[in-house]
């Protein structure tokens, strides 16, 4: 999980998902990544990374780290990622 929807320096990554099953509050339009995409999602992780405590494990997750059939996920909320 980072800290944006992103992978440049100033969004670290800020945690982890452990489990295979997650929720997701909405999603956000960000970098590009390996998916093909720019769709980001937000949920809260199982672990957050040392020193990043501030972000209470809330962050960002590339869809394709995400099992969706297609993306964004029809009917969830997007998110206002700045």
């Amino acid at each position: 999980m980072y800290g944006c929807a992103s992978f440049i320096a100033a969004c670290p990554v800020i945690g982890w998902i452990d489990t295979s099953s997650s929720w997701f509050v909405c999603w956000g339009r960000g970098a590009w990544h390996d998916g093909g995409n720019n769709v980001w999602y937000y949920t809260m992780g199982d672990r957050v990374a040392p020193g990043e405590d501030v972000h209470h494990a809330w962050g960002f997750i590339p869809a394709v780290d995400v099992w969706t059939s297609t993306d964004p996920w029809p009917g969830m909320t997007e998110c206002n990622i700045p």
